[in-house]
C-alpha cells in the first residue's frame, strides 16, 4: 500500500468524504452512534454479489477527471500534480495489487470502504501504518454488513458503484501518504489527523468513539465490537 506515497506527497490537506456515501449507507453502524440493547435485524439483506461491480476503463477515466476537478475547486496545484499522477499510471490498478496482500479487491464496495475506514483511522491517530490483515477483515465484515442491509445499495448500477468505491480508494491512499509526508512536522500531523477525522465524521463514524482490533473497531473503551 506504500508504493503509492512518493506520487502523493504534496496532499497534504484534508479529503471530503467520498462523493455520495454520505446518505447512501448509514455507516454511524460500525461505530459513530452506540446503540444500546440487541441490535436490530434488517427485514431484508441483499445477496453479498451486491457489493461486487465489474469495472469500466471509461467510467475509470472519467472518475479520475472528476476527482482532479473536486481538488482543483481548493488546491489547483495539487490538482496538477493529481493530473499528472493519473496520467502517469493507472492507480486503481496500483491500489489493487497493494490490497491484494490484505485479501480485497477495488472491485468490491465493501473492500473499498475498509481501505477508507482503516486508513482514516490510522491518520486520525498520526500512524504511519495501514492495518493489519486481521483488522481489516474486522472492518471488512463491519462494512459488508452494513451495506447489506441498506435497500440503498440495491439501487446503485456498476458505474456508480465503481465511482463511489474509487473514490474511497484514492482518498485512503492519500491519508496513507499524507500521514507519511507529514511525520516530521507536528502541525501538519495535526492538521491531517483532524482531517481524517472530519471526512469520517462527514461519513456518519466518529473516529474518537472506536478503536481498531483484529475484530473491527469496538466502542473506545468498551469490548463490544461496534456493529
Amino acid at each position: 500500500m506504500k508504493n503509492l506515497r512518493h506520487a502523493v506527497l504534496f496532499l497534504l490537506v484534508a479529503l471530503p468524504g467520498a462523493a455520495g456515501a454520505q446518505g447512501v449507507f448509514e455507516m454511524g453502524a460500525l461505530g459513530g452512534q452506540p446503540q444500546t440493547g440487541a441490535p436490530k435485524t434488517p427485514a431484508t439483506r441483499l445477496p453479498d454479489s451486491a457489493l461486487h461491480y465489474t469495472p469500466s476503463l471509461a467510467v475509470r477515466k472519467h472518475n479520475y477527471e472528476q476527482f482532479v476537478e473536486k481538488t482543483r475547486a481548493s488546491d489547483p496545484a495539487g490538482a496538477d500534480q493529481l493530473q499528472k499522477l493519473f496520467a502517469s499510471q493507472d492507480v486503481i490498478d496500483q491500489i489493487g495489487k497493494g490490497v491484494a496482500a490484505y485479501g480485497m479487491h477495488v472491485d468490491d464496495l465493501a473492500d473499498a470502504f475498509t481501505l477508507y475506514w482503516v486508513n482514516a483511522w490510522c491518520a486520525s491517530r498520526g500512524l504511519q501504518e495501514t492495518g493489519t490483515k486481521e483488522q481489516a477483515a474486522g472492518v471488512r465484515r463491519q462494512a459488508a454488513n452494513a451495506m447489506l442491509s441498506s435497500p440503498q445499495l440495491g439501487t446503485l448500477n456498476d458505474a456508480q458503484k465503481q465511482e463511489l468505491a474509487e473514490s474511497l480508494l484514492i482518498q485512503g491512499m492519500m491519508l496513507d501518504a499524507a500521514v507519511n509526508a507529514a511525520k516530521s512536522d507536528p502541525a501538519k500531523l495535526d492538521h491531517v489527523k483532524a482531517g481524517a477525522r472530519r471526512g469520517a465524521k462527514a461519513m456518519g463514524l466518529d473516529l474518537d468513539l472506536v478503536e481498531l482490533t483484529p475484530t473491527g473497531f469496538v466502542r473506545a473503551g468498551g469490548a463490544k465490537p461496534a456493529r
